[in-house]
Protein backbone atom coordinates (compact mmCIF):
# COMPACT_ATOMS: atom_id res chain seq x y z
CA UNK A 1 0.00 0.00 0.00
CA UNK A 2 1.47 3.30 -0.97
CA UNK A 3 5.26 2.91 -0.74
CA UNK A 4 5.04 -0.16 1.53
CA UNK A 5 5.35 -3.62 0.03
CA UNK A 6 4.97 -7.08 1.53
CA UNK A 7 7.93 -9.42 1.68
CA UNK A 8 8.58 -11.45 -1.45
CA UNK A 9 7.65 -15.14 -1.32
CA UNK A 10 7.26 -18.01 -3.72
CA UNK A 11 3.68 -19.14 -4.31
CA UNK A 12 4.03 -22.88 -5.03
CA UNK A 13 0.39 -23.43 -6.01
CA UNK A 14 -2.99 -21.78 -5.93
CA UNK A 15 -3.60 -18.13 -5.27
CA UNK A 16 -3.36 -16.26 -1.99
CA UNK A 17 -6.51 -16.57 0.11
CA UNK A 18 -8.60 -13.44 -0.20
CA UNK A 19 -7.20 -12.45 -3.58
CA UNK A 20 -9.57 -11.08 -6.20
CA UNK A 21 -9.22 -14.18 -8.38
CA UNK A 22 -9.38 -16.86 -5.68
CA UNK A 23 -13.18 -17.33 -5.61
CA UNK A 24 -13.53 -17.27 -9.39
CA UNK A 25 -10.68 -19.72 -9.94
CA UNK A 26 -11.99 -22.00 -7.19
CA UNK A 27 -15.44 -22.14 -8.82
CA UNK A 28 -13.98 -22.75 -12.29
CA UNK A 29 -11.81 -25.55 -10.90
CA UNK A 30 -14.54 -27.15 -8.77
CA UNK A 31 -17.14 -27.03 -11.56
CA UNK A 32 -15.10 -29.73 -13.34
CA UNK A 33 -16.28 -32.22 -10.71
CA UNK A 34 -19.71 -32.45 -12.34
CA UNK A 35 -18.23 -33.96 -15.51
CA UNK A 36 -17.14 -37.01 -13.49
CA UNK A 37 -20.68 -38.05 -12.58
CA UNK A 38 -22.23 -41.11 -14.26
CA UNK A 39 -24.79 -40.17 -16.94
CA UNK A 40 -27.68 -41.40 -14.77
CA UNK A 41 -26.70 -39.07 -11.89
CA UNK A 42 -27.35 -35.35 -12.05
CA UNK A 43 -25.52 -32.75 -9.99
CA UNK A 44 -25.47 -29.06 -9.19
CA UNK A 45 -23.05 -26.79 -7.39
CA UNK A 46 -23.57 -23.67 -5.35
CA UNK A 47 -20.06 -22.39 -4.61
CA UNK A 48 -18.66 -25.34 -2.61
CA UNK A 49 -21.97 -27.15 -1.91
CA UNK A 50 -22.60 -30.14 -4.14
CA UNK A 51 -25.92 -31.90 -4.65
CA UNK A 52 -26.34 -35.12 -6.64
CA UNK A 53 -29.54 -36.96 -7.52
CA UNK A 54 -30.78 -40.00 -9.37
CA UNK A 55 -34.33 -40.96 -10.23
CA UNK A 56 -36.08 -44.11 -11.34
CA UNK A 57 -38.25 -47.00 -10.24
CA UNK A 58 -35.48 -49.52 -9.42
CA UNK A 59 -34.19 -48.59 -5.97
CA UNK A 60 -31.29 -51.05 -6.17
CA UNK A 61 -30.11 -49.42 -9.43
CA UNK A 62 -30.46 -45.92 -7.96
CA UNK A 63 -28.47 -46.91 -4.87
CA UNK A 64 -25.70 -48.43 -7.04
CA UNK A 65 -25.53 -45.35 -9.27
CA UNK A 66 -25.38 -42.94 -6.33
CA UNK A 67 -22.68 -45.00 -4.61
CA UNK A 68 -20.69 -45.15 -7.84
CA UNK A 69 -21.04 -41.36 -8.18
CA UNK A 70 -19.92 -40.75 -4.58
CA UNK A 71 -16.90 -43.01 -5.11
CA UNK A 72 -15.95 -41.09 -8.26
CA UNK A 73 -16.39 -37.75 -6.46
CA UNK A 74 -14.20 -38.88 -3.57
CA UNK A 75 -11.52 -40.07 -6.02
CA UNK A 76 -11.65 -36.73 -7.88
CA UNK A 77 -11.35 -34.83 -4.62
CA UNK A 78 -8.39 -36.97 -3.50
CA UNK A 79 -6.64 -36.33 -6.81
CA UNK A 80 -7.34 -32.57 -6.77
CA UNK A 81 -6.64 -31.69 -3.15
CA UNK A 82 -10.23 -31.39 -1.95
CA UNK A 83 -12.25 -33.33 0.61
CA UNK A 84 -15.89 -34.23 0.99
CA UNK A 85 -17.02 -33.92 4.57
CA UNK A 86 -18.99 -37.04 5.55
CA UNK A 87 -20.22 -35.26 8.69
CA UNK A 88 -21.86 -32.52 6.59
CA UNK A 89 -23.35 -34.91 4.02
CA UNK A 90 -26.99 -35.98 4.03
CA UNK A 91 -29.38 -37.96 1.87
CA UNK A 92 -33.09 -37.40 1.19
CA UNK A 93 -35.25 -40.18 -0.23
CA UNK A 94 -38.19 -38.91 -2.27
CA UNK A 95 -40.86 -41.45 -3.23
CA UNK A 96 -44.41 -41.03 -4.46
CA UNK A 97 -45.56 -44.05 -2.43
CA UNK A 98 -44.57 -43.87 1.22
CA UNK A 99 -42.64 -46.79 2.70
CA UNK A 100 -42.54 -48.61 -0.65
CA UNK A 101 -38.74 -48.78 -0.74
CA UNK A 102 -36.10 -48.97 1.95
CA UNK A 103 -33.91 -45.88 2.23
CA UNK A 104 -30.68 -46.08 0.21
CA UNK A 105 -27.43 -46.93 1.95
CA UNK A 106 -24.76 -44.60 0.55
CA UNK A 107 -21.27 -44.31 2.02
CA UNK A 108 -18.40 -41.83 1.86
CA UNK A 109 -15.47 -44.14 2.44
CA UNK A 110 -16.83 -46.16 5.43
CA UNK A 111 -19.12 -43.43 6.78
CA UNK A 112 -22.84 -43.98 6.12
CA UNK A 113 -24.57 -40.86 4.85
CA UNK A 114 -27.62 -40.32 7.08
CA UNK A 115 -31.06 -40.23 5.49
CA UNK A 116 -33.03 -37.17 6.63
CA UNK A 117 -36.45 -35.71 5.85
CA UNK A 118 -35.21 -32.40 4.44
CA UNK A 119 -32.00 -30.59 3.54
CA UNK A 120 -31.08 -26.95 3.20
CA UNK A 121 -28.86 -26.65 0.13
CA UNK A 122 -26.56 -23.60 0.48
CA UNK A 123 -26.35 -22.09 3.90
Amino acid sequence: MGNFYSNHFIQAEGVPQGSVLSVTLFIVHLSQILSHLPSSVHGSLYVDDLQISCQGSDMHFIEQQLQHAVNKLVAWCDKNGHAISPEKSQCVHFCRKRNLHLDPAIYIRNFAIPVVNDIRFWE
